[in-house]
């Protein structure tokens, strides 16, 4: 047993988010570097969670060094403020909060009820995710998404090179903000990742979009934001990676075939209601994908 009752598994996880966040950081800013690894068969994602592995024999063998009573109290403040719960228990958590909060009507949101709906993921989920980011906001945080197709990665991709849900198909042009990666020779975790779990909102109804269509394509292209299924609780980090869908279609929001299949928002139709909150990680520390994957422990404040 560790000394001062540490909680290990909170020092791992705080280690992997760290190592998450210097991943990206190597993505961004040596691709060159990450793809000679890919080449030699060495992924970034294998080497993060087997360093995880070795991080918890090193966490536990080194419980003596953390006697000292000012690292052990600051462990022992951290263990009271956080505890793990389960991803069932998370989304039933964030589902009983928002029931209270959302109205039945589809539709723009006031900003006391976006706040209570912000408080409350980031409660349960312990991400901050906000409806205004930089003064930027949606014509709406609350609609209707309805599921799209995969999007070309690069120039020449074809929906074959994708590796789940192929019978979703590809568009024939790619989204409103480019292409994920240059070339095939260029493709990238990350740029797979950001195709693989897109968004399409209605930037073309922003009042100030034809204004300032420059610095706003600037700032939404592959921005992250959190899609929430209210009506399960289930959230998906996801990127802005196309634009639309267009208002005739009754719908708000678009989904790729990996978002539309993990939230499931609909009964019947391929379309449901969710709410599309910006992320707030100037660090980027938070990963794509469905928010109660196998890689996530979810660390809820008392």
């Amino acid at each position: 047993m560790l000394p001062y009752n540490i909680n290990s598994s909170v020092l791992i996880e705080k280690a992997r988010l760290h190592a998450e966040r210097s991943s990206k950081k190597l993505q961004r800013e040596f691709p060159h570097a990450v793809k000679k690894l890919e080449q030699l068969h060495l992924h970034l994602k294998d080497l993060r969670r087997h360093s995880a592995k070795i991080l918890s024999g090193a966490v536990i063998a080194g419980g003596l060094v953390l006697g000292t009573p000012s690292i052990a109290t600051t462990v022992t403040h951290l263990q009271h403020q956080q505890k793990a719960v389960s991803p069932a228990d998370a989304d039933q958590a964030l589902h009983d909060k928002l029931a209270a909060i959302i109205p039945k009507t589809i539709g723009p949101l006031p900003p006391s009820q976006e706040q209570d709906i912000s408080n409350s993921i980031q409660q349960t989920l312990g991400i901050k995710a906000v409806a205004a980011l930089d003064g930027n906001h949606l014509n709406t945080t609350y609609g209707r998404i309805g599921g799209e197709q995969h999007l070309p990665r690069f120039l020449g991709d074809k929906i074959s090179d994708h590796d789940a849900l192929q019978v979703k198909g590809i568009t024939a042009g790619r989204g409103a903000f480019g292409y994920f990666a240059p070339s095939r020779a260029q493709m990238t975790q990350e740029a797979e990742m950001n195709e693989k779990y897109y968004v399409a909102v209605q930037t073309l109804y922003l009042p100030n979009w034809n204004h300032d269509y420059k610095t706003l394509k600037d700032w939404y292209k592959f921005r992250k934001v959190l899609v929430v299924n209210p009506s399960t609780g289930k959230s998906v980090v996801a990127v802005v990676g196309d634009a639309g869908p267009a208002a005739w279609t009754g719908k708000h929001f678009g989904g790729s075939p990996e978002v539309m299949d993990y939230l499931k928002p609909y009964a019947n139709k391929n379309n449901g209601a969710v709410l599309l909150f910006f992320i707030d990680d100037i660090e980027n520390p938070i990963a794509l994908g469905p928010v109660n994957g196998s890689e996530v422990q979810y660390l809820a404040r008392k």
